[in-house]
């Protein structure tokens, strides 16, 4: 989908009433709803499927009025901080970015109803800014009766495939908000826990919280190439099996030629 009915949107976005919205905000960063709900679950997940080595990181969903993000929670700090200091006409601490940032293990946002309908997945390096639109995919979950206690909540089990990979979820109806993390939304009530059948992928829900009214959505369309789910996809294939590509027409290798090793890939999405 080309970005220009997106960015139209950052024009108003209903919601958006707080004189804070209207004060003079960084143009990188650009409010387009505000959080109602703070999702945050532990993430666990195996990039090297030969050493199995586990790694871990904090992801965040953010559900607003009408739009929802998730992200690697250090990403959406970053983003709040650069938001806030522009919010008080001060100059961004780059130190107080980089501390938020730190940490960060995965790269991509994806916005739910952003526009209607849709969701935008949008991945920021150092290196590449790109993005593409797709209609929010239809999850075929599966309710199998078992139910476990979760944080003191009763919550049902229900199962599903998506894109290649065999998931487990429970949910709780006493949360009904039908969200949760990465793609995975559908359900009568907040996802609790998830993970695939081989346990290479796996979200634990440590926080729920409502947000005050101040907490905002934002969105970084600077620099963003539009571009579709399939080059989207192919691009991270050929970065892992070549990591110096992503440094093509930045860094000179004439003088150096360095060699890079393959990354491990292992994508949540496997088609």
């Amino acid at each position: 989908m080309n970005l220009k009915p997106l960015k139209l949107l950052l024009i108003i976005l209903s919601g958006l009433t707080s004189q804070s919205i209207h004060a003079k905000v960084d143009p990188i960063v650009t409010p387009i709803d505000r959080a109602r709900y703070k999702v945050v679950y532990n993430f666990n997940f195996i990039e090297d499927t030969i050493r199995h080595k586990i790694k871990n990181t904090s992801a965040t969903l953010l559900i607003g009025d009408s739009v929802t993000v998730y992200a690697d929670t250090h990403l959406l700090n970053s983003d709040s901080i650069r938001f806030d200091y522009a919010l008080r006409g001060q100059e961004l601490n780059p130190m107080a970015l980089a501390g938020a940032s730190t940490g960060c293990k995965f790269t991509s946002y994806h916005y739910y109803g952003y526009p209607e309908h849709d969701v935008v997945t949008v991945r920021r390096t150092l290196v590449d800014n790109s993005c593409y639109s797709e209609s929010i995919p239809k999850v075929d979950w599966v309710e199998t009766g078992v139910t476990k206690e979760i944080h003191g909540l009763n919550c049902k089990q229900a199962l599903c495939d998506f894109r290649g990979r065999d998931y487990v979820a429970y949910y709780s109806p006493d949360i009904p908000l039908s969200a949760g993390p990465h793609l995975f939304g559908g359900l009568p009530g907040l996802i609790m826990e998830l993970q695939d059948s081989k346990g290479e992928y796996m979200w634990n829900l440590i926080l729920f919280e409502p947000c005050d009214y101040e907490h905002i959505i934002t969105i970084n369309l600077k620099k963003l190439k539009s571009t579709t789910r399939d080059l989207f996809r192919e691009i991270e294939y050929k970065v892992s099996l070549d990591p110096g590509l992503q440094f093509k027409g930045i860094l000179d290798f004439s003088k150096n030629k360095k060699s890079w090793k393959p990354w491990p890939y292992n994508p949540i999405e496997k088609f």
